[in-house]
């Protein structure tokens, strides 16, 4: 490794180092068009993908172990280990960090008609479940996930990390009414399945995957509202024993995803 591909970074007041400040309590991101990437394989997975890296942040006991990192023309950051975790604000045992620029999330960006499979939110709320379920859409193959104004931010940190990077790789698109979203793409051929605990829901077993879908996934605590529900062209439920009534909202789209996609 060429140590002259690295900026040392001695003094926490350095501008340099603002998009890590503090990530402890803030994702001041969401508002900046920026992300934070963490972790080595995430971080690799960003460099790797098509959107932009603005710099890297790699701890000095760390530098040895990131030799994949130097691709790219971002700039790229060591600071001492200590001054690592004053920055951050917490343990810093991953060793990097990456600034990277958001993509647009605006649906005007999609061709609709080239697409098949979608995943609909409007309302995750918890990082951990966002981050899970785009990692679920990658795998099985999705186009992307559409999140509603009541979703958790899908770029902040936390969600990033659980996705593993894969967010990099499939569309994240924002609308502001969810109700209306369902009616354009059902207009263009789209079947829009609930994910809904009702006994008029059709048992997952029992529903033949339509070609072109959007499965709709609800809030972790009330699940899908009335008026989402009247919209979708299909209700459909995970058979479970007597007694337990849901699942985890990212481990029913695991089932989902499954039956959908199989």
């Amino acid at each position: 490794m060429n140590p002259t591909d690295w900026t040392l970074v001695n003094d926490l007041s350095d501008h340099q180092l603002d998009p890590f400040r503090d990530l402890r309590h803030r994702n001041p991101t969401r508002w900046s068009g920026t992300f934070i990437a963490e972790g080595y394989r995430v971080v690799q997975r960003l460099i790797a993908s098509d959107l932009e890296v603005q710099s890297v942040l790699v701890s000095h006991r760390r530098l040895s172990s990131m030799q994949d990192l130097l691709a790219g023309t971002h700039r790229k950051i060591v600071v001492p280990q200590p001054i690592a975790e004053q920055l951050v604000g917490y343990n810093f045992h991953a060793g990097v960090l990456a600034c990277g620029r958001r993509p647009p999330a605006d649906p005007a960006t999609v061709d609709w008609q080239a697409t098949k499979h979608w995943i609909v939110l409007p309302g995750t709320q918890l990082p951990d479940n966002l981050g899970s379920i785009i990692r679920l859409g990658a795998a099985f193959g999705v186009d992307g996930v559409v999140l509603g104004p009541r979703s958790a931010d899908p770029w902040s940190r936390r969600a990033v990390r659980v996705s593993m990077g894969n967010i990099f790789s499939i569309s994240i698109i924002e609308m502001g009414d969810i109700c209306q979203f369902l009616e354009d793409i059902s207009h263009v051929g789209f079947a829009t399945i609930a994910a809904a605990i009702s006994s008029e829901a059709t048992p997952l077993t029992q529903l033949v995957p339509p070609d072109r879908w959007a499965l709709v996934l609800g809030n972790e605590a009330d699940g899908l509202d009335d008026a989402i529900l009247r919209r979708c062209t299909h209700a459909a439920v995970v058979p479970m024993r007597h007694g337990v009534d849901s699942l985890n909202v990212s481990d029913a789209a695991a089932v989902f995803l499954y039956h959908l996609t199989r």
